[in-house]
């Protein structure tokens, strides 16, 4: 699979799932608290607003929690390339806005680790209907909880 694609962001959770299993085994009588950045905080929430949801508690950065301000012609476009041409890229991240201190986004810039091509269509898609789902269920979530924007 290439860099950024996927099939389905459930795949992301459920990966997510067994490690924390797995640390559960390993280190059963230590509170465990997930971070999770940017999309990894989407993937994180995805994971919190589960019934039983094995961590004690959630810290989130920046997390890639609300739909982005595109129309409803374009989420449609998006959904229909999702299916047909999943790995076409249909948008950029505004990285010159990461941050208004110009020499921060200038260190992000020159990050040989940051994604710069543009967010693939299955990707966006699934993005976008997992912040759906979690927006529903985030009543629900027990779990403490800080989010750091």
């Amino acid at each position: 699979m290439r860099r950024t694609g996927v099939v389905g962001l459930g795949a992301y959770v459920e990966d997510l799932t067994a490690v924390i299993a797995g640390a559960r085994q390993r280190w059963p009588s230590v509170r465990l608290i997930l971070l999770g950045h940017s999309m990894g905080g989407l993937v994180a929430l995805g994971l919190a607003v589960r019934p039983h949801v094995a961590i004690d508690g959630l810290v989130l950065s920046a997390p890639a929690a609300c739909p982005p301000a595109i129309s409803k012609v374009q989420m449609a476009v998006g959904k229909a390339l999702s299916r047909v041409a999943p790995n076409v890229g249909v948008s950029r991240l505004p990285l010159n806005r990461i941050s208004r201190d110009p020499a921060v986004v200038d260190a992000y810039n020159n990050d040989p680790l940051v994604f710069r091509t543009p967010i693939r269509a299955r990707l966006g898609s699934e993005m976008i209907a997992t912040m759906g789902r979690v927006d529903a269920a985030l009543p629900a979530m027990r779990i403490p909880l800080l989010v750091m924007q």
